[in-house]
C-alpha cells in the first residue's frame, strides 16, 4: 500500500501493546493472492509534507466493496509488526524494560555463605 493507491488514513492508534492503522485503499484487493486476513503488508506513504509512514504490518480485518464512489475499495486494518513479525511488540518490550522477574540469582552454601 503507497501513496499511489491509498484514499485516505481513516485511523490510526498508538498505545503501549500496538500501532494500528485503518487504510482507505483503491483496486489493492483486487490482484491480491493469499489469504488476507493474517497476510503481512507493507504500508508506505505520506499522509502530510512532515510525515513519513513505513511499517511492515500484518493484515487483520479487510472490508472489499466492489461499486463505489471511488471504483473498487477496500478498508483494510493492519497492525504493525518488528522484525520477529510480533504485532504486540511494544507490550513485550515494555515488560522487558522493566526487568519484570529479573532477579539476581544468589547461591548459598551448606552454611548459608553467598557463593558465586
Amino acid at each position: 500500500m503507497n501513496n499511489d493507491n491509498i484514499i485516505d488514513l481513516v485511523d490510526h492508534q498508538n498505545n503501549i501493546v500496538y500501532e494500528k492503522y485503518v487504510v482507505f485503499t483503491q483496486k489493492v484487493m483486487l490482484g491480491f493472492k493469499g489469504s488476507g486476513v493474517g497476510s503481512m503488508s507493507l504500508l508506505t506513504c505520506d499522509p502530510s509534507e512532515t510525515n513519513h509512514i513505513k511499517e511492515f504490518s500484518e493484515m487483520i480485518a479487510i472490508t472489499v466493496n466492489l461499486i463505489g464512489e471511488f471504483g473498487s475499495s477496500s478498508k483494510v486494518t493492519i497492525v504493525t509488526v518488528d522484525e520477529e513479525l510480533n504485532p504486540i511488540y511494544r507490550y513485550t518490550d515494555a515488560i522487558m524494560e522493566t526487568k519484570l522477574g529479573q532477579s539476581p540469582v544468589i547461591f548459598r552454601d551448606t552454611q548459608g555463605h553467598r557463593t558465586s
